[in-house]
């Protein structure tokens, strides 16, 4: 059995920022894992073998900055989370975001197809 989740599979969900002492949102991210594990993940990348990304490597130096809810998690699938995660990025432009577009990245990382064109040939069907 593969590690590997379905990112079309409906899973809770939600989108996490991350603030400074100054209440500045730094980063923005989505994930399935709970808030206290997602941020043990990132601040313990580089113990875990994990890729150091720019972010991470910010959380080494900056152990006071806190990770909260900026959406709650609820039962969707990745691309539903990563619009909202998009849009929260592009009206809020936090410093550290390099992926402005996390909907796209999936694509081009083939995480999954572009829904929007599935779902639309979908709704062509339909009308016919």
């Amino acid at each position: 059995m593969s590690s590997v989740k379905d990112p079309l599979e409906y899973r809770y969900r939600g989108v996490y920022g991350v603030y400074n002492d100054a209440c500045e949102l730094m980063y923005v991210g989505s994930t399935s894992l709970g808030l206290k594990q997602l941020e043990e993940n990132h601040r313990k990348a580089r113990e875990k073998g994990y890729d150091m990304t720019h972010f991470r490597t910010l959380l080494e130096e900056h152990e006071s900055w806190k990770f909260v809810w900026l959406v709650k998690p609820f039962n969707c699938q990745q691309p539903h989370i990563e619009f909202a995660e998009q849009m929260i990025i592009k009206a809020m432009s936090p410093e550290h975001n390099k992926d402005k577009n996390p909907y796209k990245s999936s694509i081009n990382y083939g995480r999954y197809t572009d829904v929007l064109e599935l779902y639309g040939k979908q709704l062509e069907l339909f009308n016919d």
